[in-house]
């Protein structure tokens, strides 16, 4: 989902499936109410939607946690200060976007408990060869502390000194034997995010399964060369997906009427 907070003016976002570990790294943590997880999908699912209709500047990996209350992470990747203060003014600059995740994002506030946005620097000297697997990676384990530095994981640092480590896994077994006591594991979810071309061409089996996994998607139909999500709102459908490696969006869709992507 293309993001903004309400405690701050924007948050912005840019993922890409680095090679080498991001210089920061920005969590945005949305703990759900218990009992409000189906409203909350409802919303997110709408955002989605008119994020990609509305061209969200930048990819983004949306995730969800295994255990305890249920959290949604975003993750958004930058390598300066620099690129993240230009990613701001892209968002800023998209007016009906920014309409569009401020009115939801006030809604969303509904079901959901205190939000945490944080910007945390990558301490390269905790590790000579840090570990980020993030192509094909269909699980994440953050640990904190002291703990962090032993995952063999790269190591970042929030603005109040606390440290942690992220490790990527494709299975969820060996995920959940890695993490151990005091990680969290947690595991992406493809229809509420925006991953990178490489990530989706890496795992196409999983990124195609999960296209429409969600309360408001009304059905899928996924192909060697096509992928189609739709969304239904209260009077429209939006309808995106991919065509030749390509993103194609088709809104305003009347309910009930034929609607399907267009060649490109």
């Amino acid at each position: 989902m293309c993001r903004i907070i309400a405690s701050a003016l924007l948050t912005a976002i840019s993922v890409m499936a680095h090679a080498n570990p991001p210089q920061l790294l920005q969590i945005v943590r949305e703990p759900i109410n218990a009992g409000s997880e189906t409203a909350y999908e409802e919303i997110e699912s709408e955002i989605a939607a008119a994020c990609v209709a509305l061209k969200c500047p930048h990819p983004h990996l949306a995730l969800e946690t295994l255990t305890g209350q249920k959290e949604i992470w975003w993750f958004n990747f930058f390598e300066s200060e620099e690129e993240r203060l230009q990613v701001t003014r892209a968002y800023e600059s998209n007016r009906p976007l920014m309409d569009v995740l401020i009115r939801n994002t006030e809604r969303k506030s509904r079901y959901t408990g205190p939000v945490t946005d944080k910007v945390s620097r990558y301490r390269r000297d905790t590790a000579r060869e840090a570990r980020w697997d993030l192509l094909g990676a269909r699980y994440v384990v953050v640990t904190l502390g002291d703990a962090a530095i032993a995952t063999g994981g790269p190591v970042f640092e929030e603005p109040d000194g606390t440290r942690f480590a992220v490790r990527f896994f494709r299975a969820l077994q060996e995920a959940k034997q890695f993490g151990g006591n005091g990680a969290t594991v947690l595991r992406l979810r493809p229809a509420w995010g925006l991953p990178a071309q490489q990530l989706i061409d890496a795992d196409r089996d999983f990124h195609a399964s999960h296209l429409c996994d969600d309360a408001r998607c009304e059905g899928a139909r996924i192909g060697h060369h096509l992928q189609q999500r739709f969304w239904r709102t209260e009077d429209r459908r939006f309808v995106f997906g991919r065509r030749g490696g390509k993103l194609s969006v088709k809104v305003g869709c009347p309910v009930g009427g034929k609607c399907a992507l267009g060649s490109e």
